[in-house]
């Protein structure tokens, strides 16, 4: 499935590379993310950062039904505008 990837990162790494104290989840490195899952991110905050999570994936905003009844999504067969360039 697309849209997949790995977040294996040390804690202390994270901690140190973003100048964050503390993780306020339990965090531990992740071999198969796949959208719908929530994330490890850093999130700008009043000019400092910190860790949360947030949920992964692409919801179309022309989608008239639950993104989570999607198995899956193209294009081609999408509400979305075909000259539209995806990047992955």
């Amino acid at each position: 499935m697309c849209g997949r990837f790995t977040l294996t990162v040390p804690m202390d790494s994270l901690l140190q590379r973003f100048q964050v104290e503390q993780i306020p989840f339990d965090y531990r490195p992740r071999y198969n993310i796949a959208p719908g899952q929530l994330i490890t991110a850093v999130i700008a905050h009043e000019g400092k950062n910190r860790i949360g999570q947030l949920k992964w994936g692409l919801i179309p905003s022309c989608l008239k039904i639950s993104p989570f009844l999607l198995v899956k999504f193209s294009l081609e067969s999408s509400c979305l505008d075909h000259t539209t360039h995806l990047h992955s």
